[in-house]
Formats: structure tokens, sequence, C-alpha cells
């Protein structure tokens, strides 16, 4: 299985979620050749989605067979917080040593971020307060 999260607004998310800019689309398939054909389809922008970006009109699948051979990959066991399952670590690991192995030039970082997610929480229950506005609380009588 492989899963892409494209830039913020490069796929329309309409309607979007209560949440706003904290929401966006991407895919889960079974290789990156199917990401790459996915976002062919829907890597387009929605008139209605005011964070769409501008269509590119880019084939996604041109760039696939130059391989990963020299990019430049960083990676972070646990982005500087996270406490990481160890069976997740250990996969991840080896994904890390087969890009290595097919020449990408790897370099373990430590990017020195806080847990966010009281910030998270923050957006998301702002986000779920603005949603909620709208109804009424409604009792009833079971006289």
């Amino acid at each position: 299985m492989f899963g892409l999260k494209p830039t913020f607004g490069r796929v329309s998310g309409y309607p979007s979620a209560h949440t706003g800019s904290l929401f966006h689309v991407g895919v889960i398939v079974r290789t990156v050749t199917d990401a790459a054909l996915t976002l062919n389809v829907i890597a387009h922008p929605d008139v209605r989605d005011w964070y769409a970006l501008p269509d590119e009109s880019q084939d996604y699948t041109s760039d696939l067979a130059q391989g990963v051979a020299g990019l430049r990959i960083a990676y972070s066991p646990d982005v500087g917080y996270a406490d990481v399952d160890s069976e997740v670590a250990a996969l991840v690991k080896g994904a890390v040593d087969v890009f290595a192995k097919l020449g990408a030039i790897v370099e373990e970082v430590d990017p020195g971020f806080v847990n966010p997610r009281p910030i998270f929480q923050t957006f998301w229950q702002a986000g779920a307060a603005k949603l909620l506005r709208g109804f009424k609380s409604r009792t009833t009588s079971c006289d």
C-alpha cells in the first residue's frame, strides 16, 4: 500500500470539512504508479473550493522511471516528539534503508518539533463549535 498526501489545495476538497484548512484530500492506493495515475485525474481545481491551487495540467507519471537515485531524503524516526511503536519504527527504518540502497541520499534529522496536539485540539474544537453553532438544543418531554 502507498499513501500520498499532496500539497494542500492540489486536490480540491469540496464540500470542505468543518476544520477548513486542517483537512485536505490524499489517496491510499496499491503502488506509487497508482497514486500518480489517480492524481492525473483528481488534481484539478474545483471553483467551489476557495483553497484550490491553479491547474498545472501535470502528468504525474512522467518522472516515475527516473527513480530515487540522487534525491535527498530527510528522515526523522520520531518527528522530534512522537512515541512510535517499535514495529512501526522498524518498518519505516526498513523503507529508509531501501531508499538508501536505491541511491537516495538519506539524512536522519531531528526537526525539533514539540507535540502539536494542544494546538491541533484548539483548531479542531473551534471548527466543531462553528459547525455546531447553527444547531439548536432540543429537549423532548415524555409526558
